[in-house]
């Protein structure tokens, strides 16, 4: 149900706790059935639905509620929200996004990314209202998606975000490794690393 959807998932890697939230949220745009978005007594995603009433403000009160909640639980050493959001082919980054995106570092996220558009989308640092930078990726692309074997858009990347605690000071770094996605038709949904003239210029681009 709902409730269950919107609890964050805490695991322990090297000592380290860190806790996830994720999302589906896609703003007015109706590209989902509705019945996918979990309810008090009904399964599904965590999220709103573009058929409720003002679902950009209720996205934004649900995003606070589930921060607060992770932020207040000590084991969470590193927070990280995910959102399924975007509108699907575009290399623009929608407004709500990046509303989202700033409401999410200013209640105390340490990364936050995002999937769904299938094209890469910037990737940057918000401020917090603290001065702290905030890494946030908004479209990673595809990786290995065997929905599509021959994609016409090709570019992805894979993202390898660190963060360095001490005491209460805290180092986020993300490197981004640029790839294809295939060599169709010979390997299709194969992901390859992009050759060093062409991955500049996507980082540039990004």
């Amino acid at each position: 149900n709902l409730a269950e959807a919107r609890q964050y998932r805490y695991i322990s890697k090297a000592g380290v706790g860190i806790c996830a939230l994720g999302y589906l949220f896609l703003g007015s745009y109706k590209i989902e059935p509705s019945m996918i978005w979990a309810q008090q007594q009904k399964a599904g995603v965590a999220g709103i639905a573009p058929t409720e009433e003002n679902p950009e403000v209720k996205m934004q009160e649900m995003l606070q509620t589930d921060l607060q909640k992770m932020v207040k639980d000590t084991r969470c050493e590193v927070k990280i929200v995910f959102f399924h959001w975007g509108r699907e082919g575009t290399y623009q980054v929608q407004g709500y996004q990046r509303r989202l995106a700033q409401i999410a570092a200013d209640s105390g996220a340490d990364f936050i990314f995002g999937s769904h558009p299938h094209v890469l989308q910037a990737i940057e640092n918000v401020t917090r209202i603290d001065g702290i930078k905030i890494p946030v990726a908004y479209s990673l692309g595809n990786f290995v998606f065997a929905g599509n074997w021959n994609p016409k858009r090709k570019d992805s990347a894979l993202l390898l975000a660190s963060i360095e605690i001490k005491n209460n000071h805290r180092e986020r770094h993300v490197e981004i490794i640029p790839v294809k996605t295939d060599l169709f038709p010979k390997y299709p949904f194969q992901p390859y690393p992009q050759k060093p003239r062409k991955a500049k210029q996507l980082i540039q681009r990004i």
